[in-house]
């Protein structure tokens, strides 16, 4: 009896951690690429070129952040542990052909974090400061009319970045730092639940702007390594990649990963460095004040494209060329501990402890940031002083575990609770196709026509305004006031239905 009970556990753990996520996210990514035909690829220089444009938001809003502030938060949530250890964790369970299935992920990823963006901005609300909120949670409860979905899914979002992402980011602190200086695990967890402690329990606003200068800072740093690294031993590099591309279609385990086991970890470990689909980013995003939904979908996609096409691909060129993966050195290394092997190979014990500097910074404001988004689902569902505080405490449980576990327990934690999220925000995605196509196609007449701003009017889709939580947001009359109109020898189309 009790073996058939572990059985059974064991199937739905493999089913969500090894078919839920992957198989969500390609026909997602799969669907909305033939839908939008190719959008990422066709509107990729577009998407680059709204990063500066300041006429497509208001510049008159002193309460809401502007798409570059969001395009910047949302890369600092993005950009830490998954561009290094969770690089290195797919290369040593998924062999080096796990690199190309995260790029193909990234792909069909940057048409999903386009679709999930612009939802958000459409049914985004505003509060009593000003501010505007938004994200999956709203699209779920307001698009598809289910509040228990949307209560569900920030219940979800609570339990993935307030427990199983911030034990992630603890393990791999606890990791590298047991590599370079051999600290005991168990040292490392309290002094991680300690420095959480004190953030969050106080309003330490200062620890916020500091990392947000730390951060691109640090990110800079990582980025200048690795590319002299690379650019020192570039004639190795038309190797690596050579050696990445054949090995993603292996189908035979004695040379490696087989293909399917490469396709699982490159996906998993691809969706955890950039996010893509599982609605984190959305919550950014709906809080950037723009005249159209959809430049924030293209602001964020080029995040995806930044993130894992390429400071994922840096990584990844970097430990396939230091020569540990694959050598009885690099044996039982594993996420942070062999990026820290490799980094070692080319600069010596001095890599290793740097690199330690640097996980520790990613990996520690990542908690900060993940506890923010956990909160957010805490804060979605009950304002009580007294749960609020619950859910702090057991974050802090959380932390020391993550830091005490093995890397691999800790890693297929985080990714079922990864693949329910992910699944939830993709099926509301999949489900809300024709609102996005409404605006998407909006977009795009009006770029057509030859308007260099577009600018939504919701007023021209009755039946979409229905469903809006607050439509007046995109009332064509606020677009006036900043001295344009959505009119111009723009053809209305057909309500959305």
């Amino acid at each position: 009896m009790t073996s058939n009970i572990i059985d059974t556990l064991s199937a739905v753990w493999s089913f969500f951690n090894d078919y839920l996520l992957i198989f969500s996210l390609l026909i997602c990514g799969v669907f909305y690429f033939f839908l939008l035909k190719g959008l990422q690829l066709r509107y990729l220089k577009h998407s680059f070129t709204l990063l500066w444009d300041k006429n497509t938001s208001y510049n008159d809003d002193k309460v809401n952040i502007s798409p570059v502030q969001s395009f910047l938060t949302g890369l600092a949530a993005r950009i830490g542990m998954g561009n290094i250890a969770g690089v290195a964790a797919a290369i040593a369970a998924g062999g080096p052909g796990a690199v190309f299935w995260m790029w193909v992920a990234a792909f069909l990823g940057m048409g999903t974090a386009f679709v999930e963006n612009t939802l958000a901005q459409v049914y985004k609300t505003k509060i009593a400061t000003g501010e505007f909120k938004g994200g999956p949670a709203f699209y779920i409860t307001y698009g598809l009319k289910s509040k228990l979905g949307g209560l569900l899914f920030s219940l979800v979002l609570a339990f993935t970045y307030g427990f199983a992402f911030i034990s992630l980011q603890t393990n791999q602190i606890s990791e590298s730092l047991n590599y370079a200086f051999d600290m005991p695990k168990w040292i490392v967890g309290f002094i991680l639940v300690f420095l959480t402690g004190i953030i969050i329990f106080s309003n330490l606003k200062t620890i916020a702007n500091v990392s947000g200068v730390l951060i691109p800072i640090m990110s800079g740093l990582y980025i200048l390594m690795a590319l002299i690294l690379i650019v020192l031993h570039i004639t190795e590099l038309p190797r690596v990649i050579y050696t990445i591309v054949t090995s993603a279609f292996n189908t035979d385990s004695a040379f490696g990963a087989t293909i399917g086991v490469a396709i699982n970890y490159g996906v998993k470990r691809g969706l955890f460095s950039n996010e893509a689909g599982m609605g984190s980013s959305p919550n950014i995003a709906a809080s950037a004040n723009v005249k159209h939904p959809v430049s924030q979908g293209f602001v964020q996609m080029v995040g995806i494209f930044f993130d894992t096409i390429v400071i994922c691909s840096l990584t990844a060129f970097m430990v396939l060329m230091a020569g540990v993966y694959g050598t009885p050195a690099g044996v039982g290394l594993e996420g942070a501990s062999l990026a820290q092997a490799s980094v070692e190979a080319f600069m010596g014990r001095f890599g290793a402890e740097l690199l330690v500097f640097i996980i520790f910074l990613f990996a520690f404001t990542s908690v900060l940031g993940y506890y923010t988004y956990g909160s957010v689902g805490i804060y979605y569902i009950t304002d009580n002083k007294w749960i609020a505080n619950l859910y702090r405490i057991a974050v802090l449980g959380f932390t020391f575990w993550g830091a005490y576990k093995s890397p691999q327990l800790v890693w297929n934690t985080a990714d079922v609770f990864m693949a329910v999220m992910c699944f939830m925000n993709v099926i509301a995605c999949l489900l809300l196709w024709r609102p996005l196509y409404t605006v998407y196609k909006d977009y795009r007449d009006q770029l057509k026509a030859g308007i260099k701003t577009p600018i939504f009017d919701v007023s021209k889709y009755p039946s979409l305004a229905k469903t809006l939580p607050e439509p007046e947001i995109w009332d064509s009359s606020r677009h006036n006031k900043e001295g344009q109109s959505t009119k111009a020898n723009i053809t209305v189309e057909q309500p959305f239905k």
